[in-house]
């Protein structure tokens, strides 16, 4: 905030009475004016009261005015400092601008007109240097702050991968005691999916606080060089506030996959029965299959009533599930093709129905008694025919309800599951 002339104080020293006199007079209305006959006052004055500008005689007996401004400037530095002398005396200047580190110097006698547009440029100079120094203030508590905040999400990123790393190993470590080839190609398939997927924030999020860190730096040596200007300010802020946005942003769709992921695998894994809720659930194993949707056009629509709990075994739910949706993917749709695959639910009287329909290409009629049957499918350079029967025999077994399929060829699917809600 920049202060009005009012509140300046302006001490002035001088060994002639007569000058602080006229000085005073002159001034008083505009500033708060102190005099010092000595420089010694002039130091006492100094100790009690608030001074942004000082005018010192440099012919004074016992000190001089060069000597009297070098003794202040390491106590007072942010004061604006003058010289006044009659004589054409450049040593003594050339040794107050080195030691003193004078404003300038004003001829005496002065001019009541010089003098005040020489106070009016030194209150101006005085100014710039407090809102440089706030600036700078500033600058370095939004450094301290940002360089903290940088620590701390790149310590959460390096989490985040250390997280999805152990879930990894464990997942690795458990497709080796799986017994059906199916689930075993399914799961290899989910880590290599989620590990290329989680690659893509994580980059961009180490990507932004390098940049930040990088731009931190540099800004504070142009602040520490006094080369910074406020449009430099402005431009490092406007960059810290996008890359803070960057990586947070980042960050969250990690930890969206990263929960996910690990939920669906160590649900698959463990086989473990607990209470879940059902669309949360399913909405958890289609994300843990998004890198299956790359560079396709299906779009998958879910459903499902918030309230519906099921106490069963959620590992089972996701196998059913992701072999229905790869099974869609393989044979319903072409790479190109747009398509829609729906998943509902509804429960009554202590029972579970689910709806699983495509709007692909559909089963003849001929082969439709065939999908459960062991090894069958329709490609056999893609398919292992162990998908869908590996679906009947979980739902039959496993869950202990039934599962059904209804279609005609270019209509698509609909797959008709109904199991009780607790096993």
């Amino acid at each position: 905030m920049i202060e009005s002339p009012a509140k300046f104080g302006i001490l002035y020293v001088d060994d002639e009475e007569d000058n602080l006199i006229v000085f005073k007079s002159s001034f008083r209305r505009d500033y708060k004016v102190y005099t010092a006959i000595s420089a010694q006052q002039g130091f006492e004055i100094l100790q009690e009261n608030d001074i942004q500008v000082i005018i010192a005689d440099q012919r004074m007996p016992e000190v001089t005015g060069t000597e009297f401004l070098e003794k202040i400037v390491d106590e007072y530095p942010d004061t604006i400092r003058m010289i006044l002398t009659a004589y054409s005396d450049i040593e003594a200047l050339i040794d107050g601008i080195n030691k003193g580190k004078i404003f300038r110097y004003i001829n005496k006698p002065w001019e009541k007109t010089d003098l005040q547009t020489i106070l009016s440029n030194a209150i101006d100079t005085y100014n710039l240097k407090k809102e440089n120094k706030n600036l700078i203030l500033r600058l370095s508590e939004a450094n301290e702050s940002l360089e903290q905040k940088v620590k701390e999400r790149t310590a959460e990123i390096n989490r985040q991968k250390e997280e999805l790393q152990k879930t990894l190993d464990e997942l690795k470590k458990a497709q080796k005691q799986l017994v059906e080839s199916e689930k075993m190609a399914s799961l290899g398939s989910l880590v290599a999916g989620i590990a290329h997927e989680i690659n893509t924030p994580v980059g961009v999020g180490i990507g932004a606080a390098s940049t930040l860190s990088k731009k931190t730096k540099q800004t504070l040596e142009r602040f520490l060089s006094e080369k910074i200007t406020k449009t430099d300010l402005d431009a490092y802020l406007q960059s810290a506030l996008t890359a803070s946005e960057l990586i947070l942003n980042n960050l969250e769709r990690t930890g969206e996959l990263v929960q996910s992921f690990k939920q669906v695998s160590v649900d698959q894994t463990s086989e473990k029965k607990r209470i879940f809720s059902l669309k949360s659930y399913i909405g958890d194993v289609i994300r843990s299959l998004q890198p299956k949707f790359k560079n396709r056009k299906v779009e998958v629509l879910i459903h499902i009533p918030n309230d519906i709990k099921v106490n069963s075994y959620p590992g089972v739910f996701a196998q059913i599930v992701t072999n229905l949706i790869i099974n869609s993917l393989m044979h319903a749709f072409d790479n190109q093709e747009k398509g829609i695959i729906t998943i509902s639910a509804t429960s009554s009287k202590g029972l579970l129905e689910i709806i699983y329909t495509d709007n692909g290409k559909g089963i003849s009629q001929k082969i439709l008694s065939k999908i459960f049957d062991p090894f069958f499918t329709t490609n056999m350079q893609d398919g292992s025919g162990l998908g869908l029967y590996i679906i009947y025999n979980l739902v039959t077994q496993k869950l202990q309800g039934n599962i059904s399929c209804s279609s005609e060829k270019g209509k698509g699917v609909n797959f008709e599951i109904l199991i009780p809600l607790i096993i």
